[in-house]
């Protein structure tokens, strides 16, 4: 349809100019040209409206993290514990919290200096970490961010629930490129250093990473259609000790924890993820998938990521 339009318009003109051209562009033949020069005016008006006036605003998502710390030992914990009750439908979720766990086990992690800031001989009080967590937990939004499901275009065939597991399959787009996740000698992240990330994004994507402040740290994606703002921020902290109710005494039950536990500090992060479209090509063929890819972003971030949902699994469970 828009394409029998544009051959209208440029039929039109064409004919209009030959037209004028024959009549020596006398005033005699304006009123052909006027009602087209009302129509040229109002479409102006519509487009004007339709990438500024209506522009999508930026939809905003804040997802809470809790990172328990023990820091007489050096220790932290997603607090996603996996038992024999958890249905295989949870099984799927909170996959980003498993990874945290996972990191020190990584080769390239497991002997690095940075475990050792979290060990009460190294730091004068168990709040003063967040600079390391915010470090580790942008490294684990940057690894979630480079999975094959999160990957713009990713069509997902289906998941079966089996009796004693999951089973899935998807298949990926064939327009995205690398991105390696750019870091230099002064990289203030040291789990970057150790080990690289790469992103798959459309073609013409870049990702630009934001100095750590006393506000936060953070990253941008950007498309030729899309952008991703994210943003991870410290909030909050207190002692585990005071923890109590169902929720609190699970996890003691889980770490088989005493009651008293003064090494044990919880941390509370917030990742704000902004996404936007751009408005002036937000109906291209490119734009529709990155739109559901936008959608994908929030939704799964939120539950692979969530205490709010994890606090309230545990409560219900």
């Amino acid at each position: 349809m828009a394409v029998t339009f544009l051959l209208i318009i440029v039929s039109f003109a064409v004919l209009a100019i030959i037209y004028l051209y024959a009549n020596d562009f006398n005033s005699e033949t304006l009123p052909v040209i006027f009602p087209a020069v009302g129509a040229i005016l109002l479409s102006i008006y519509l487009g004007f409206k339709s990438v500024r006036i209506d522009a999508p605003e930026p939809q905003i998502k804040h997802v809470n993290i809790a990172i328990l710390h023990d820091w007489d030992r050096g220790n932290i914990y997603s607090m996603r514990f996996r038992t024999a009750s958890d249905t295989l439908e949870m099984s799927n979720k909170f996959r980003g919290l498993d990874k945290i766990d996972t990191y020190k086990f990584y080769n390239e992690f497991k002997d690095m200096d940075v475990w050792k800031y979290l060990k009460n001989e190294y730091s004068e009080e168990p709040h003063g970490n967040e600079s390391t967590l915010r470090s580790l937990l942008e490294y684990a939004v940057l690894d979630w961010f480079s999975r094959p499901e999160i990957i713009p275009g990713y069509q997902d065939h289906g998941t079966i629930y089996l009796l004693q597991g999951i089973g899935g399959s998807g298949s990926l787009p064939t327009n995205v490129v690398p991105v390696k996740v750019s870091h230099d000698k002064n990289e203030w992240n040291s789990f970057l250093r150790a080990r690289d990330i790469t992103l798959n994004l459309p073609k013409g994507s870049t990702l630009s990473r934001n100095k750590p402040n006393h506000t936060g740290i953070g990253f941008t994606i950007n498309t030729k259609h899309s952008t991703i703002k994210v943003r991870i921020m410290d909030v909050a902290g207190s002692r585990f000790e005071v923890a109590i109710g169902l929720v609190g005494q699970k996890i003691r039950n889980f770490l088989s924890l005493p009651e008293k536990t003064p090494s044990l500090w919880v941390h509370g992060f917030q990742v704000e993820i902004e996404t936007k479209q751009k408005a002036f090509s937000r109906f291209s063929d490119q734009a529709k998938i990155e739109k559901t890819w936008l959608e994908r972003v929030r939704s799964t971030f939120e539950e692979d990521f969530s205490w709010d949902l994890l606090r309230k699994y545990y409560a219900t469970s």
